[in-house]
Formats: C-alpha cells, structure tokens, sequence
C-alpha cells in the first residue's frame, strides 16, 4: 500500500469515532461491574474488538460508495470548517479491500462469541442491529436514513453500544443501562447539532439533510439548550429510581459546560459574535466528560 493511501486510511479510521465507542461500550460493562458481576477480560476485549471492527468496516465502505461517514472532528479542522476534497483521492480500490478486511475480521470475530456460547438470542438482536445499522448508514440514495442520520447514530453509539457491553457479561438489562444512556443520548445530540452550526450555510447550499436544516437555526438552538437541560435533569431525577446520590453528584461536574453552551448559543441568537472553535470543544466536553464521568463512576464504586 502507498504510504500516501495508508495515511489517509489513518485519518479516515476516524480516532474520536472509535474512542467514544470503546468508551460506551467500557460504559455498558462498567455497570455490570458496579453490579458485582465478575469481569471476563477474555470477553470485554473479543467484544470492544468486534465493534471497533465493525466500526472501520463500515466506514471505508463509505468511502468505496462514496457515502462517508460524518468526517470527525480531527479532519474538519479549524473546528467545523468542510476541508477540501474530503476523500483527498483516496483508491476506492484501497478502500474496498480495507473495508472487506474489516468486515471479514467482524464475521470471524462473530463465530468466536458464538462458539464462546456468551450470546444468547438478545444479544444476537443487538449485534444483528449494530451490523445491519452501521452499515446501511453507508448506503447511498437511502433518503429516511440521510434524513433521520444523527438519531440513528444516537441510538446504535448511545443506547445499543453499552447494551451490548452489559449483556455480553451480565446476560440481562438493568434499569441502570436507561438511567446513563438517556442522558447521554440527549448530550449526544446536542453535540451533533453544535457540530453542525458552522456548516449551516455550505449544508443549505448544498440541500443536505442534515438535523439543523430540517429544524432551521433557531429552533435547533432551543432543541439543543432543551437536550443539555433535559440531560442533566434526568441524571438527578435517577436518583427517585435507585441511583446511588453519591453516585450521581459528581456526575453534575459535567454540568457547567453545557450551562455555557446554551448561555454562549443563547447570545449568538440575539446578534452576538460566533466562537466556532470554542463551542465545538465545549460540546465535545460536556458528552465527553459527562460520558467519561458515567464509566468512571460505574467501574470505581
């Protein structure tokens, strides 16, 4: 392979993608171990090595359809701005047998957890929507799924991820796995939408259907300040349903970035000057730490 192609590989494998699914996936099993449940290391590594197979299976398939994935955050520098020629001339040659690599180490690493005999008929459903999810994101001239994209990434991250982590160790759901995904999927989408702003002009040219054009500017700004305020309160209404309170506190740390998320989004509504760049780490701490706050808390208690 090129070294040119390789490095482009690199940056499209998508790092923070891949983090912040290693994170909610370590998320779903830190509940099983805040649980009691005895940790299979043999199972957490075969499991967090099948989705981030998945994961990069998925996303040069993207570049060979030429649908990619949303780019991440590290190759959209200066913090929301489109770069330039967005393939950079990738091989779709390059990216196709990426992809079937991929691909074909997530259905070998499959026969593995079912040999293991640790998938039951829930956790086949979970792994059949994260597979049959991931991939038809890709698909092109899919106009539902360009048109509802960032809940459908929402719900295979967010709420199917962790799902699968929990299952895999523990063979069953816990009311705990809603508690932390909920509020996490409100964040999450609100990151995406904070995310999208800065492209807000291009995408309308461009007829793109993304969640902030289809909402328009300012009712994405009030949905996105609801999801935070949502989030957080959910997160202390937990504590009514059995979250430990001494568990749930620190997770407020989170807090104070979304608060100046909507104060910032609120003065830009009435004329104040955009901060591009400092809105898009802040969305990115408030999820990630909020998200980071939730397994922290999960795997030391």
């Amino acid at each position: 392979m090129e070294q040119k192609n390789f490095i482009i590989l690199l940056r499209r494998s998508r790092p923070l993608h891949l983090l912040t699914a290693a994170l909610l996936y370590g998320l779903g099993v830190g509940i099983a171990h805040y649980l009691g449940q005895s940790i299979d290391p043999g199972l957490y590594f075969l499991g967090q090595a099948w989705i981030t197979s998945l994961q990069l299976g998925a996303y040069y398939l993207g570049e060979y359809l030429e649908t990619p994935a949303e780019l991440g955050l590290l190759n959209r520098l200066p913090f929301g701005e489109p770069i330039k020629n967005p393939l950079e001339d990738i091989s779709k040659e390059v990216a196709l047998f990426t992809s079937a690599i991929f691909l074909a180490l997530t259905a070998a690493l499959t026969v593995l957890l079912f040999t293991s005999r640790k998938i039951d008929f829930s956790q086949a459903i979970l792994m059949g929507t994260l597979f049959l999810g991931s991939s038809a994101l890709m698909l092109p001239r899919l106009d539902f799924l360009t048109s509802s994209k960032e809940l459908i990434t929402t719900f295979l991250l967010i709420i199917i991820t962790p799902a699968f982590g929990l299952l895999l160790q523990t063979g069953e759901f816990h009311r705990l796995l809603a508690i932390s995904t909920f509020p996490l999927s409100a964040l999450h989408l609100a990151m995406l939408i904070m995310f999208q702003f800065p492209l807000y002009a291009s995408d309308s040219k461009k007829n793109k259907r993304t969640l902030l054009i289809h909402l328009g500017w300012r009712r994405s700004i009030q949905f996105h300040n609801i999801l935070i305020l949502t989030a957080f309160l959910l997160i202390g209404l937990s504590v009514l349903f059995g979250f430990s309170p001494g568990v749930a506190l620190p997770i407020f740390l989170g807090l104070p970035f979304g608060i100046f998320q909507i104060w910032f989004l609120t003065r830009i509504s009435h004329g104040a000057p955009t901060r591009w760049r400092l809105l898009t780490i802040t969305a990115l701490l408030t999820f990630g730490f909020t998200s980071y706050l939730f397994t922290y808390m999960f795997w030391t208690r």
